[in-house]
């Protein structure tokens, strides 16, 4: 009796999040009640509801200036944006270049490109107008390049970006390495590498203790410890 009453729970839980929220098509009267604000949508375009008939997602029809979960910002108009329960803007396209704050830098992220922000309003993904150059662990620096995506934690430690030079870098075992140009890294809270692309040849030990030479080009992935998991 008690697995039966348990599963009608965890039934109609499921069923009122799916019903939670709805799409619907935009009319031609487009200016539509989100968490916080009226704005504008495009017309015959989707906005999706959630449960208090509030817009949280849809099609800008012109450039809006709007508040995200941090600051004020321009937004692109025939692109999607994304809002929180509080009405704030947690990813849309910015309809121009804009300087912004992840958690620890100010950075320039590129017009026409999709930004996301975090609960305290700081950018945790978006596209870089620039060429940026950041400190990890070791105090080794790399140089993330522009036009490309780049991601950050909720603390701002980076955690991925395509590497505009070759960078020497620490593993998640601590050990020295040296990344290609041109390719994606991916970095821990600690600021270690846990997968990208050898620059040169190297001699690394696998998860079964085996010691291992990779040449140059070959994507790597490490464990907690700095060990070889997995090779491209």
């Amino acid at each position: 009796m008690k697995l039966i009453y348990t599963f009608i729970l965890i039934w109609v839980g499921l069923a009122h999040v799916a019903n939670a929220q709805r799409t619907e098509i935009v009319a031609d009267n487009n200016i539509l009640k989100t968490p916080g604000i009226k704005i504008a949508f495009k017309p015959a375009t989707k906005v999706t509801y959630n449960d208090k008939n509030e817009v949280i997602s849809g099609i800008l029809n012109t450039n809006t200036t709007l508040w995200t979960t941090g600051p004020l910002v321009l937004f692109m108009g025939d692109n999607k944006i994304n809002l929180n329960q509080r009405g704030k803007v947690i990813s849309g396209t910015l309809a121009q270049n804009t300087q912004l704050w992840t958690t620890n830098l100010n950075l320039n992220f590129r017009g026409g490109s999709v930004v996301s922000f975090n609960d305290n309003g700081k950018v945790i993904s978006g596209v870089l107008a620039e060429n940026i150059e950041i400190e990890v662990a070791g105090g080794n620096i790399l140089t993330c390049v522009n036009q490309q995506n780049v991601k950050f934690s909720d603390s701002g430690m980076i955690l991925s970006c395509i590497l505009a030079k070759n960078a020497t870098l620490l593993n998640t075992g601590n050990i020295s390495l040296q990344f290609m140009a041109g390719t994606t890294i991916n970095f821990n809270l600690k600021g270690q590498v846990e997968s990208g692309t050898l620059a040169k040849k190297a001699n690394l030990m696998t998860k079964s203790g085996k010691n291992m030479v990779y040449q140059g080009g070959t994507f790597v992935s490490f464990d907690a410890t700095g060990h070889e998991i997995s090779v491209k």
